[in-house]
């Protein structure tokens, strides 16, 4: 059985507990990454529910994935 890392990461203001068996620096770039995404779209809405932040920073982070996968087919 392989060791999990546990990291502790703070997403738009909240903190959690992420485990996974890639190295600790892996799992704290893409909490950044996912934090900056919503602090980004935050900037761009006027309003709205954490939870729908929450979906649009899927939307972009997803759209960002699919975009990448173009460029290297």
């Amino acid at each position: 059985m392989e060791d999990k890392n546990k990291v502790t990461v703070k997403i738009y203001g909240q903190e959690y507990t992420i485990a996974g068996n890639t190295p600790r620096e892996h799992i704290m770039r893409v909490a950044d990454y996912v934090n900056t995404k919503m602090h980004e779209i935050a900037k761009a809405l006027s309003g709205g529910s954490v939870s729908s932040l929450a979906v649009l920073s899927a939307v972009n982070v997803a759209d960002d994935y699919f975009t990448a996968l173009e460029k290297l087919n």
